[in-house]
């Protein structure tokens, strides 16, 4: 190799961006948007359903026994709650560079979308695709060579 393309060389590594690379910026955005929502669609386990207020408001104004409801917990809610959890402490440790939150989200995903749909909940189609762009964004070598440098 002449010196010419040595210092051509350089220069091309020399030019590439050495901070936060904007994929994984993307990816970790995709990443909390999956576990915020699937916070969301498990907070019907803390009793804010409107439809149980509803009923309830009913019940006192027409008696006990007139209207009549299913439990208010779910544990698809109370799974969601904690798939949500664990999905944005991974978020944290994929931040702090910790290798092996990129493996695990994608699996924390599945099964966000896994327990939203059991739950019927409407947030999990927005759970794959959040899923699927976080997933996408991630594999970016920009990405994979922040992720290997301590």
């Amino acid at each position: 190799m002449t010196r010419a393309g040595e210092d051509a060389g350089r220069n091309a590594v020399a030019s590439r961006p050495r901070g936060f690379p904007a994929a994984l910026g993307v990816s970790v955005v995709c990443w909390s948007a999956v576990g915020f929502l699937a916070l969301w669609a498990g907070m019907d386990a803390l009793g804010n359903d409107p439809d149980q207020q509803t009923a309830q408001e009913l019940r006192d104004r027409l008696g006990e026994g007139t209207v009549r409801t299913t439990a208010t917990v779910q544990p698809q809610d109370l799974l969601a709650l904690g798939v949500g959890i664990a999905v944005l402490a991974a978020v944290v440790a994929l931040l702090l560079r910790r290798r092996w939150a990129q493996h695990v989200l994608p699996l924390l995903a599945v099964l966000s979308v896994i327990v939203l749909a059991a739950g019927g909940h409407w947030e999990a189609a927005l759970v794959f695709l959040a899923f699927v762009i976080g997933a996408a964004v991630l594999l970016a070598e920009s990405t994979q060579n922040y992720l290997k440098k301590k």
